[in-house]
C-alpha cells in the first residue's frame, strides 16, 4: 500500500464564517487578516472556503464551506486549516474540538491568523480550551439575553438569512 504523501506545512486551506452581516469580523476583514498571516508565515493559500450567514455554533454536518476545507486538506496535501480567529471555526466546544481532531487526522494542523491558541506544546493546548470554554459561556449568555427581545417584536428565524455556502476555489495562488 503506498503511503500517504506528507501535508506541505507551507500550504494552507483557509476557511471563513459570518453568522450575520452586523460583524466586526466580515468575511472581507477576516479574508484581510488571513491574507497578511500567510503573507508573514510564507504559506501559500490554495483554497478559500466559506460559510456565510452560518452561526458558529451550526453542527459540522450542516456547513458545506467547512466540509470542503477540510476535505480539500487531504485533496491538495495542504498542511494547515487556517481562520482569522479560532471563533470563526465554531463557538461550541465539541465542535472545535472535532474539527482540530479532524485536521490532525488529515496530518494537517489548525491555525489561527491571529496566533492565538497557535502551538503545539501544553500552553498553546491549554489556551485553546480556555478559549472554546469562554466562546461556549459567550454564546449561552447572548442567547438567553437575546430571547425575550426578539419574541414581543416577532423577529424569529424567519427574519434571519438562509445560508450560504461557497466551497469552490475563489481564486489559486
Amino acid at each position: 500500500m503506498p503511503r500517504k504523501p506528507t501535508p506541505d506545512p507551507k500550504q494552507a486551506i483557509a476557511y471563513i464564517r459570518c453568522s450575520t452581516s452586523r460583524q466586526d469580523l466580515s468575511p472581507d476583514l477576516q479574508r484581510a487578516a488571513i491574507e497578511e498571516w500567510a503573507n508573514r508565515e510564507g504559506v501559500t493559500v490554495l483554497e478559500w472556503h466559506e460559510d456565510l450567514a452560518v452561526s458558529g455554533g451550526t453542527e459540522i454536518d450542516k456547513r458545506p464551506g467547512l466540509l470542503a476545507a477540510i476535505e480539500s486538506l487531504r485533496a491538495e496535501g495542504a498542511g494547515i486549516l487556517v481562520v482569522a480567529k479560532r471563533d470563526r471555526l465554531a463557538r461550541d466546544v465539541m465542535v472545535a474540538a472535532m474539527v482540530e481532531r479532524l485536521c490532525e487526522r488529515s496530518g494537517a494542523r489548525l491555525v489561527s491568523a491571529c496566533g492565538v491558541g497557535n502551538g503545539t506544546g501544553p500552553e498553546p493546548h491549554v489556551l485553546r480550551r480556555i478559549q472554546r470554554t469562554v466562546v461556549t459561556a459567550s454564546v449561552t449568555t447572548v442567547k438567553g439575553n437575546t430571547k425575550p427581545i426578539m419574541a414581543p417584536l416577532n423577529l424569529g428565524r424567519a427574519a434571519l438569512p438562509t445560508a450560504a455556502s461557497t466551497s469552490q476555489v475563489v481564486y489559486a495562488t
